[in-house]
């Protein structure tokens, strides 16, 4: 037969309360051992990282900016090898070049469009 505790609203929510903090303060993250990723990566993984940071591209894509060499890559034999923090950096900078483009096309239309009034 089950035990019947009769407690208090007060008393569950404490008894909660303790559980979780006495969780989490053995598992605070500054406590969690940190595991070093390698820097260098195949195009797999290259691929994952892209799209982790939000930059989904195909593997056909990856192979394309390579050979056109707008994608920071190194070779190792005749595999492919990216550094993650180039190709994070290079995909930042995309963002950024990108956006100037906008304005720049936006200020281009706003002139076309003066000349014509």
């Amino acid at each position: 037969m089950a035990n019947i505790i009769v407690a208090t609203e007060e008393q569950i929510q404490e008894a909660v309360l303790s559980a979780v903090s006495k969780f989490f303060s053995g598992n605070r993250p500054d406590m969690i051992p940190t595991v070093e990723l390698p820097d260098t990566i195949c195009l797999p993984n290259a691929l994952k990282v892209l799209e982790e940071h939000g930059f989904p591209t195909s593997k056909a894509k990856l192979y394309k900016m390579t050979s056109q060499e707008q994608i920071p890559f190194m070779k190792y034999g005749n595999k492919l090898v990216f550094s993650r923090k180039a190709l994070i950096e290079w995909a930042h900078q995309q963002l950024v070049s990108s956006s100037n483009e906008n304005c720049d096309s936006a200020i281009r239309i706003q002139k076309c469009f003066k000349r014509k009034r």
